[in-house]
């Protein structure tokens, strides 16, 4: 990736970061896609060194610009980590359960089952059945109730009454 991304900064004329000697590229993208991720995979690769950026598996672990984070070393190269990007309002409902359902948004401010709901409605448009054999449903169904009262109960998470 840094060869690639050093040949088209050539490309277009960009050089060396105030004619310091190194090159310094930001990394940016919407919350949760994997940019400290990919950051850390170039780091390991290229300089054999460990982890700095800090990675999980919800919005929000980048909350501050990561500057300097070594990734190669001739050419000297650095990264810069900044948090995830987002529109201040998404207006198509649409889209904000598909940003919801992976990871984009924190599944609180959509809810949970409509983000289930959501995904259950995708799977049965496309045609997706595989959900049925796996929590062992008799048919498919579009009611989310029904499947997550199903899913509780076969794994022993619901009471009676």
């Amino acid at each position: 990736i840094i060869p690639a991304a050093l040949r088209t900064m050539n490309e277009y004329g960009i050089t060396t970061d105030s004619n310091k000697g190194f090159f310094r590229i930001m990394v940016i993208g919407l919350p949760n896609v994997g940019k400290s991720s990919i950051i850390n995979a170039i780091r390991r690769i290229n300089t054999k060194k460990g982890n700095v950026a800090h990675v999980g598996g919800v919005p929000g672990i980048t909350r501050a610009v990561q500057t300097n984070i070594e990734v190669c070393s001739n050419p000297k190269t650095y990264l810069v980590d900044t948090p995830g990007i987002m529109p201040t309002y998404v207006n198509d409902v649409e889209i904000g359960f598909k940003l919801a359902l992976v990871g984009t948004i924190k599944d609180h401010l959509v809810g949970v089952e409509y983000i289930a709901d959501y995904l259950l409605f995708t799977l049965n448009r496309q045609k997706q059945f595989k959900y049925v054999e796996y929590f062992g449903l008799d048919n498919p169904t579009d009611d989310i109730d029904l499947l997550l009262v199903h899913i509780g109960r076969k794994m022993g998470a619901l009471r009676k009454g």
